[in-house]
């Protein structure tokens, strides 16, 4: 048959108060103080959460397993209330207790109580508990798992086929509301896979306080293991993203790790959550040559190549270096007899692999000189003499300018005495003051 049971039982106690409550109000009639005690009682036991537990059915087929996570992550709250279940072992099934590790055990009541170093009660591994299920003799299995579902270590998500094709079911029973657990996680840092040598990016760190309070403490940022920053942070209650820029160096892959230290010891009891690495990788800068036919003539085109993300390297007067190498080559205002006929075929060379090629200049520089070398093939470029374009007679304009003559022009006659008619001779004048000798002006009144 069913029977009743409290998931608090130990509100109940406060039923024993009912006499203070008689003696409150004994000068009430008897009916007032009976309703009234029946109403007490009903919200004591409405408190102390009752529930109808239905016996356990006799006949069953597999083997009952139970897990107890004994990490520190579990609060003495959540271990009563595990002690407090009506779904606990027997002496014929079979009970794990874990935390890092996992091991069977029979006295499970007092590990649950102190757990032996040996479990590495700092850390939470269910990967490690379902690897022990899946080493015993192969059988059908119930495995009911006792946890807050806080796992800092290992993936239990890998193991989930294997426990399946095993016929082992695993049933979470969790607390009806996650306990508070006084503890400080640095979940990962985000940042870009890869990106360009000297390039500035922003790492976010993603940090999970779940102290019902902020906790205070440092955060340090080291780049290939050498510190590069350190802040003390206050981190509110819940999940947070801190940000950071930084400059990536030389490395071809660069390290970052972040590690929180708290104020106070009691706001972190699992301090091996405390650190996440990322890497990035590091791509060379892409080089770019500028070769200037005048000196200090290339600044603004440098700054452009440099913003643009490229390392520059600038030349002027002298034998230019070889394009090879470069990811573009620009010419500006060099002359034909700057250049010689090899370097020209070079740059011919560069440009039909695949290189990128510009060409700046003006009409003193960009002569028909160019025309029969090899860059002349490699550009979509002319280099006939450029004939002088006639110039275009100018057109001739007629503006019409329409103004109002009516009365309420008139000062004497608008509401407001504004001289209106003085404003528009005003702008008449202006506008024809925008006209050529050549123009056409014509007035239109109106009223």
């Amino acid at each position: 048959m069913s029977r009743l049971e409290f998931a608090r039982p130990e509100l109940l106690w406060l039923l024993a108060l009912l006499p203070l409550f008689w003696a409150r109000y004994r000068r009430q009639p008897v009916v007032a103080i009976i309703w009234r005690s029946v109403l007490v009682m009903a919200i004591v036991a409405a408190l102390a959460e009752p529930r109808i537990v239905e016996p356990r059915n006799p006949i069953k087929t597999g083997e009952d397993v139970f897990a107890f996570d004994v990490s520190r992550s579990i609060p003495a709250d959540t271990q009563r209330w595990i002690i407090r279940q009506e779904r606990l072992p027997t002496s014929a099934d079979r009970v794990f207790i874990f935390a890092g590790a996992a091991e069977a055990s029979r006295d499970w009541k007092r590990q649950l109580e102190a757990p032996s170093s040996s479990l590495q009660p700092e850390r939470t591994n269910l990967e490690a508990l379902f690897s022990a299920l899946l080493q015993l003799p192969r059988e059908e299995r119930s495995v009911f798992l006792f946890t807050d579902g806080w796992e800092n270590d290992g993936s239990a998500e890998r193991l989930l086929p294997a426990l399946a094709e095993a016929g082992i079911k695993i049933y979470p029973i969790l607390p009806p509301e996650r306990p508070v657990v006084a503890n400080v996680a640095v979940n990962k840092i985000i940042g870009p896979a890869e990106a360009v040598k000297g390039e500035a990016l922003n790492l976010k760190i993603a940090v999970e306080n779940s102290n019902q309070r902020e906790v205070d403490g440092t955060m340090k940022l080291k780049r290939g293991g050498r510190l590069i920053k350190t802040d003390a942070v206050r981190l509110r209650a819940g999940s947070q993203l801190l940000n950071y820029p930084v400059t990536l160096g030389e490395e071809p892959l660069e390290s970052f790790e972040a590690e929180f230290t708290p104020r106070r010891a009691d706001a972190d009891i699992l301090p091996f959550d405390n650190r996440a690495t990322a890497w990035v990788g590091v791509q060379a800068r892409e080089k770019a040559l500028v070769i200037n036919g005048r000196g200090g003539e290339g600044r603004y085109v440098e700054d452009l190549l440099k913003r643009s993300g490229f390392e520059v390297r600038s030349s002027s007067g002298g034998a230019p270096p070889a394009p090879t190498g470069y990811g573009i080559v620009v010419l500006n205002n060099v002359d034909r007899d700057h250049l010689t006929s090899a370097y020209l075929s070079a740059l011919e060379r560069y440009a039909t692999a695949g290189g990128g090629l510009v060409m700046l200049g003006d009409n003193t520089a960009l002569t028909p000189g160019y025309r029969q070398t090899p860059l002349a093939a490699a550009l979509p470029l002319d280099f006939s003499e450029a004939k002088e374009k006639e110039k275009e007679p100018e057109k001739t304009r007629a503006v019409l300018l329409v103004i109002d003559k009516s009365k309420s022009m008139d000062p004497e006659t608008n509401p407001l005495g504004e001289n209106r008619i003085l404003y528009a001779k005003e702008i008449a004048k202006r506008v024809i003051s925008q006209l050529g000798d050549e123009d056409y002006i014509g007035v239109l009144g109106f009223d």
